[in-house]
């Protein structure tokens, strides 16, 4: 079944403590689940990030808001008590919302802020939590961003996503980058000469087509066939869409991962943490939201670049390499 919104496990979470002992979250969870008969696939489906899963985000923030109503406490780190207004609310309201809690000072200075002006804040005005709003905003920006690329590419000569790849590469830090020259390129349209002496080499082809196009095994064998080397490397980027037979000729695959991680270093990690705080609050989100976000920050358990690409090494990827860094955002590439 879908999973429930965090207000519609209120209820449920209210009943598991209903006997007035304290009881671990976990508990509190595994009752929830058999409530609403969630299933093993329900419970790994993620967020848009893949950072988290959907029910442990939801759980969290249906905890959050009625620990902040004060219908429940925490005597102990993970474990919850339901108080004497909790119990009232449980026995009187047969469905519990966020306008019932709103009944409780306590929430409505969360929920509303500094703002003291009566307004709901949006985050608790829809069905989303404050991480979901902000992981779908971001989508629809990314995506909006996505568009205007892909028309620029589309409105511009054939020959500019091919200097646009080669550039981007060499951002990535994938070396020192070369355009072919169009008239000899053999279905080569780019170098990436990774040492000074350029016997390290990438291979580029890209090709501009049509987002309602198709690139399959034929065109991969003949850029494959237009390498001068084979014991090398090539990358094909296009606008078009892979088939599956395209994916199958690739053995192995480029692999990605752009998040932020930690400095290793206190004083470094409190500084970085100061500086994204001062772009958030230039960002145009509301004190509310951002102070929403840094609660749900704490949950987050960043690991070093060193840890990650380590971790990377032992799962078997090869040639790890951190291409890109500033501050605690990096973007580390590895070969599968």
């Amino acid at each position: 079944m879908p999973i429930p919104k965090y207000f519609q496990m209120y209820n449920s979470f209210l009943r598991s403590l209903s006997d007035g002992q304290k009881h671990a979250f976990s508990d509190t969870k595994n009752q929830v689940i058999r409530d609403f008969n969630l299933s093993e696939a329900d419970l790994a489906e993620l967020l848009p990030s893949g950072r988290q899963s959907v029910f442990t985000n939801r759980i969290g923030w249906c905890r959050t808001y009625l620990k902040k109503a004060g219908l429940i406490e925490s005597p102990s780190r993970a474990h919850f008590i339901i108080t004497d207004a909790g119990k009232r609310i449980l026995d009187t309201v047969d469905e519990i919302t966020n306008d019932t809690l709103r009944q409780f000072p306590s929430f409505v200075e969360f929920a509303d802020g500094e703002a003291g002006d009566g307004q709901v804040s949006p985050s608790v005005q829809n069905d989303e939590t404050p991480q979901e709003t902000l992981e779908r905003v971001y989508g629809e920006l990314n995506n909006v961003l996505k568009d205007e690329l892909l028309t620029r590419i589309h409105q511009s000569p054939s020959e500019f996503f091919e200097r646009f790849v080669v550039r981007l590469m060499e951002k990535m830090g994938y070396g020192r980058g070369e355009v072919t020259q169009r008239t000899r390129d053999a279905g080569i349209d780019g170098i990436m000469y990774q040492d000074k002496l350029g016997f390290d080499r990438i291979y580029i082809q890209a090709k501009r087509k049509d987002l309602n196009t198709t690139v399959g095994r034929p065109d991969l064998q003949r850029f494959w066939g237009a390498i001068p080397e084979r014991n090398t490397r090539g990358l094909f980027v296009t606008t078009a869409k892979f088939l599956p037979d395209a994916k199958q000729f690739v053995e192995g695959g480029l692999f990605v991962n752009y998040d932020q991680f930690c400095a290793g270093q206190a004083v470094l990690d409190d500084w970085f943490d100061s500086y994204w705080e001062s772009q958030l609050a230039g960002s145009g989100l509301t004190e509310h939201d951002i102070a929403l976000w840094k609660e749900r920050r704490k949950l987050d358990r960043e690991c070093s670049v060193e840890e990650e690409t380590a971790m990377l090494c032992k799962s078997g990827f090869k040639s790890v390499k951190c291409v890109y860094s500033y501050q605690k955002f990096s973007v580390i590439a590895a070969i599968k």
